[in-house]
């Protein structure tokens, strides 16, 4: 017999939503582009009827490249299927005759359940992340929760100059509030994501250059910190539009200098009496799971340069200037991810990398930097720091292939699939100018 219950969920949903007249279906891809297919009402009910629909490809998940050219050493025949998750069904705030749903994606061919563990689903961002919640409760009974910081730039279309930033700094300075019209922009998207039960804890001005800010969110579970990311995207770049602005959040917006954007992440953990297992297992894997966080073509050493002590295997008790950054037992802060990483396969990486170390109780013999660090001059040996993430995404790439403990956790397949569109997304952009790779980049992101 036919499952009823997705249709009279989303039946319900239309019925208490009339101006509700499409569905965006979205699916995250590895390099964290949304594909998105829109329905009206009648091929949303039928696709909830049948429990997902095709694609125009296999394997969806890693089957195009960042640059939208076809990663052709991973495709196959066939046809991958998308499935809705219809609990995240909601209306899309920024434009209310939309709604959205976040969606996995299986491979061709395969059922829905299986003997080898995955379904089908061995490869799907959201798959990986939910596998990654359900372990850390089941094996060392911690609730992981993540918090966010996303920083992004407005600017006027057709009048910015992207080959460097402006010299000025406006860290949390109120000159940003004598522009009415740039504070209705933020006010705006607020509101808009309030309407969205998506309620920010303030929003100011970032110290990295004029013109970008930063919302913090509380913190939600893992898979819907990451479906709010992905909302909190769609939902910043459709407003700014709608003023007469551009948004974007690519991590390096101009061609030159080191104005750089983050999207950190606070990962907390429910018994903190297992915290420093945890974090000793982020150090442990930090190389690996930076692949993840920092996967854009554009970092290279000269471009990290303002972040390098973030990219040491670091941390210190409130100090900003370590990779990780513990608020208190139990809660740090991963300042080294940015708004170029898939949220799913970032949050999942740190999660395995943290509960492979309570396991294996893996002792954390980093000392906390107890100062502002500088890379230069930091005596590594004293603190017990023996690694870093490296500034290249060809190194990262590299340590990531050979991190056994998230090859173990995530898979040997996910991060070799990973790693080989990352490689075509490196060739491909050998190829482009700085300048056309940023204005790919800061249209997706």
């Amino acid at each position: 017999m036919a499952n009823t219950a997705p249709v009279l969920t989303v039946q319900d949903f239309f019925d208490g939503n009339p101006d509700v007249l499409f569905v965006r279906f979205v699916v995250v891809d590895h390099g964290s582009v949304l594909r998105v297919s829109v329905m009206p009402r009648k091929a949303t009910l039928q696709v909830a009827a049948d429990g997902s629909f095709n694609t125009n490809m296999s394997v969806f998940a890693v089957g195009i490249t960042v640059f939208d050219t076809a990663n052709m050493q991973a495709l196959q025949v066939g046809v991958d299927k998308i499935v809705p998750d219809w609990t995240t069904l909601k209306v899309c705030s920024f434009y209310p005759s939309h709604a959205i749903v976040m969606c996995a994606v299986r491979e061709a061919g395969k059922a829905e359940a299986s003997d080898n563990d995955d379904g089908g689903f061995g490869l799907c961002p959201r798959s990986i992340l939910a596998k990654q919640v359900l372990h850390a409760q089941q094996a060392v009974g911690q609730d992981i929760l993540v918090g966010l910081e996303i920083e992004f730039l407005l600017y006027k279309p057709g009048t910015s100059d992207f080959t460097r930033p402006a010299t000025a700094h406006a860290n949390f300075n109120s000159t940003f509030l004598y522009d009415d019209a740039l504070t209705r922009v933020l006010d705006d998207i607020a509101q808009t994501l309030a309407k969205a039960d998506i309620d920010i804890l303030k929003y100011h001005p970032e110290g990295m250059g004029p013109g970008i800010f930063e919302i913090a969110l509380p913190p939600y579970g893992p898979l819907q910190a990451a479906d709010t990311a992905i909302y909190c995207r769609e939902t910043i770049k459709t407003v700014a539009r709608r003023h007469g602005y551009e948004a974007t959040m690519c991590p390096f917006p101009f061609e030159q200098g080191n104005v750089y954007q983050c999207l950190q992440a606070s990962v907390s953990v429910s018994d903190p009496a297992a915290a420093d297992y945890f974090l000793s297992g982020v150090l442990g894997s930090l190389a690996g799971v930076g692949a993840f966080a920092m996967p854009s073509v554009l970092q290279s050493d000269q471009r990290l340069a303002c972040t390098a002590s973030r990219q040491l295997a670091s941390w210190g008790y409130d100090n900003k200037s370590c990779a990780v950054r513990e608020r208190r037992p139990g809660l740090w802060e991963m300042r080294f991810s940015d708004a170029a990483m898939n949220p799913y396969l970032t949050f999942a990486a740190m999660i395995a990398a943290g509960v492979a170390g309570i396991e294996s109780r893996r002792e954390l013999t980093v000392k906390p930097v107890p100062h502002m660090l500088d890379p230069l001059k930091v005596s590594k040996d004293e603190l017990g720091i023996t690694d870093s993430i490296p500034a290249s995404l060809e190194d990262r790439l590299a340590r990531l292939a050979d991190d056994n403990v998230l090859k173990a956790a995530l898979g040997s397949r996910v991060l070799n699939e990973f790693v080989r569109l990352k490689r075509s997304e490196i060739e491909i952009a050998s190829g482009m100018t700085v300048t056309e790779i940023n204005e790919r980049l800061r249209l997706i992101f």
